[in-house]
């Protein structure tokens, strides 16, 4: 099952039509930081936030194969120094928020790898390969 499967029997709270809906409106530099496997802030939501964030110096990044925690949870790269591509994206931002992030790690993140280690299988399973 998925999330769509649940979410008409989620309890949700009672609409309250005083509380604005959408995305908060700003004119400030911003990077909005996302993971395509971000299980809390799902990817579909980013066509919205790429409209709601489009003035100047506001930016969405889309790192791919990371988690929630962009910062600390993404592919380290050749580019990142060392880094989590997502800490060295967030980091050229905060150093000049006016400035476009190093986005150059994103292009260097490796596709997602299921094989895993043959150290790691003998330990586990006492088997070479995962899927012995």
């Amino acid at each position: 099952m998925d999330f769509f499967t649940y979410l008409p029997v989620w309890p949700l709270p009672a609409y309250d039509p005083g509380v604005p809906l959408g995305w908060a409106s700003t004119s400030v530099p911003l990077l909005l930081i996302e993971g395509t496997l971000d299980p809390n802030d799902p990817p579909y939501v980013i066509p919205d936030a790429s409209a709601a964030f489009a003035a100047a110096h506001q930016q969405v990044v889309i790192v791919p194969n990371a988690v929630h925690v962009v910062l600390e949870h993404s592919a380290i790269t050749p580019s990142s120094a060392g880094r989590p591509c997502g800490l060295q994206v967030i980091g050229t931002f905060l150093a000049n928020p006016t400035g476009a992030p190093d986005t150059r790690c994103i292009a260097e993140v490796p596709p997602l790898d299921f094989r895993g280690d043959s150290s790691t299988a003998n330990n586990i399973f006492g088997t070479s390969d995962y899927y012995e």
